[in-house]
């Protein structure tokens, strides 16, 4: 690698971890220059981030040469910082930066090329312009936002149902006519077009024409299915046939919108991220993964593509439809909010239950996500592997070095970030004085994905640890007593 000159504080990172952006955000709003080495950008780097700090989680912080920790470790010292009499920024000046800078080429700023993903094929621009009533063109993208800010969105009745962001035909053509100036049959004639390009919608989905009465409801694309978050249009476009691709695109886009909604506490402002000019952008995006086809994918692109799709969907969540707060709203948001995805309507159970974890029961459920005629259950692998729940579950104060996984290294993906999830204490911890392990409760709701009994979980987790930890446990499982296995608090 070439290198550039290194800082003073080095932060190992990702660019999806919030755990990284709390550390960043912790020190910038204390004015203290750092430098960063993403991991994202250069993923070879963490192979020199294990070899420094043997950990597989980010952050991970250095000052100078001195290893530091994780996100845990840094804000405890900032804290102490803070309750001196001193500013953070003159420890800063006293403790650290007067020292030699770091010697270690491991700790040096990558200046080689970042990694990429393939850029998006070209858009079939043909399929995806309209013809306006003025004769002029635009995209199906750029009309749609037109006409999401110069539409009513009513709550309007009908036979005592109430019909949410929706319109008359008289509502259309008054718009349209004044915004465009043109007639009214003008108004009309281009309402019916946006039916046939399905940029508007009977609210009941019936064959009703746009005409000038308060008769029929109509709503507009991004609006007509709420409960399915990629539904800002419907995609006619070309199809990107690398699925990974996809995913890695939307999953840049969140990252960079996300960056740029950081509070000074380090925490992403959602309301911020969907006030972003690039939301809506982000939104048409997603809607490329209804075109998406499960028949092309072998097993191990189907589940990097679905932990991948999962970890995407989760982000787009929170913006569009907020972070449930109680156990009674998480029922809600991971039974119902969901993704289109080759023409199937699955919510976050059916992803995490009903492909990935083979058509399993959910914990405290008496049914199989997918019923003998759903024709969903074709999409689901043949076997689970536990190693998935830390893929989909992000550590309590740390996250795990992978961002993306990918077909080709799923297998070492995942080993790489079993290790990662179970050295953190708060998901695995080892007391061999009174031979307990304490694990995450993760392990207990999907103890059979791990272990045919709550006995054998020790021999099943001692595979997912490494150094100190894993010498503990194998000493205790090879005396033969009995090990007591509790668990922790789950962090929501």
């Amino acid at each position: 690698l070439e290198l550039e000159e290194m800082g003073k504080i080095i932060v190992f990172s990702l660019d999806d971890c919030g755990f990284c952006k709390k550390v960043k955000a912790a020190l910038s709003v204390r004015c203290i220059p750092f430098v960063e080495i993403s991991l994202s950008s250069h993923p070879e780097k963490r192979r020199d981030m294990l070899a420094l700090s043997d950990r597989l989680t980010v952050p991970q912080v250095f000052f100078n040469d001195a290893f530091i920790g994780g996100s845990v470790e840094v804000i405890k010292i900032l804290s102490e910082w803070d309750l001196s009499d001193k500013a953070p920024l003159e420890f800063y000046k006293a403790d650290i930066e007067p020292l030699p800078e770091p010697n270690d080429e491991r700790l040096m700023i990558p200046t080689g090329p970042p990694l990429r993903y393939p850029k998006a094929p070209k858009r079939t621009l043909a399929h995806d312009y309209i013809f306006l009533p003025d004769g002029s063109t635009k995209s199906i993208f750029h009309m749609t936002r037109e006409l999401m800010k110069l539409l009513p969105r009513n709550d309007l009745m009908f036979l005592a149902k109430v019909y949410r962001n929706c319109f008359t035909g008289e509502h259309f053509v008054d718009a349209i006519t004044e915004h465009f100036n043109v007639s009214e049959l003008a108004a009309i004639e281009f309402g019916n077009s946006l039916k046939q390009h399905q940029i508007v919608h009977h609210v009941c989905n019936a064959d009703h024409d746009i005409n000038d009465t308060t008769k029929y409801f109509f709503r507009l694309q991004p609006f007509h299915t709420p409960d399915v978050l990629n539904s800002f249009r419907i995609w006619t476009d070309r199809i990107d046939p690398d699925p990974i691709a996809v995913l890695g695109r939307l999953r840049k886009m969140l990252s960079k919108m996300e960056g740029e909604a950081i509070n000074e506490n380090g925490q992403i402002d959602y309301l911020a991220v969907a006030q972003n000019k690039l939301f809506l952008k982000f939104d048409e995006a997603s809607s490329e993964l209804q075109s998406v086809r499960f028949s092309l994918m072998d097993d191990k692109t189907k589940l990097a593509f679905c932990i991948n799709l999962y970890n995407v969907m989760i982000r787009h969540a929170f913006i569009k439809v907020g972070i449930p707060q109680n156990s009674m709203n998480r029922s809600a948001f991971y039974g119902t909010v969901s993704y289109n995805v080759g023409g199937h309507m699955l919510s976050f159970n059916d992803i995490e239950h009903g492909i990935i974890r083979a058509n399993a029961r959910p914990p405290y459920s008496l049914f199989h996500p997918f019923g003998e005629r759903d024709p969903r259950r074709g999409l689901a692998l043949q076997t689970i592997d536990p190693r998935i729940h830390f893929a989909l579950n992000c550590g309590a104060n740390s996250c795990p070095s992978i961002e993306v996984y990918t077909p080709h290294a799923i297998e070492e993906e995942l080993r790489i970030v079993a290790f990662a999830f179970c050295e953190c204490d708060s998901n695995v911890m080892i007391n061999s004085e009174s031979y307990e392990i304490i694990i995450s409760m993760i392990m207990h709701w999907y103890r059979a994905d791990f272990a045919s009994s709550v006995s054998s979980l020790p021999d099943k987790i001692v595979k997912f640890l490494r150094g100190d930890k894993k010498a503990k446990l194998e000493a205790m499982i090879d005396s033969g007593k009995p090990i007591r296995v509790s668990y922790s608090s789950y962090d929501w």
